[in-house]
């Protein structure tokens, strides 16, 4: 776990190890999304350069004990060729969020 202080300006410094796992870089933006009282912090990635990790998924699965089947795995790999799912999906996000105004 990361801990980050918040400045009395309301600025945070996310730690190195975070920055690393989202891939973020000096001037990058990143979203804040809430969901039942957690907000969760992803990178703000231009819709061209949207990629699921379908191994990190995986990973992410197994460390749950949640075993990936053959099926679930075809069924990701097309959704990440369906690039038109996730675009809809962040502007939903976007337009929930209002994020950018």
């Amino acid at each position: 776990m990361e801990i980050a202080k918040m400045t009395s300006k309301g600025q945070l410094t996310i730690p190195k190890d975070v920055r690393t796992a989202l891939g973020l870089n000096t001037g990058d933006k990143v979203l804040f999304i809430e969901k039942d009282g957690a907000f969760f912090i992803v990178k703000d990635t231009p819709k061209a350069d949207m990629r699921v990790n379908i191994d990190g998924v995986s990973a992410s699965l197994a460390m749950e004990d949640i075993e990936t089947t053959d099926e679930m795995l075809d069924y990701a790999e097309k959704r990440l060729r369906n690039a038109t799912s996730y675009a809809s999906k962040i502007a939903e996000i976007t337009k929930r969020y209002a994020y950018g105004k």
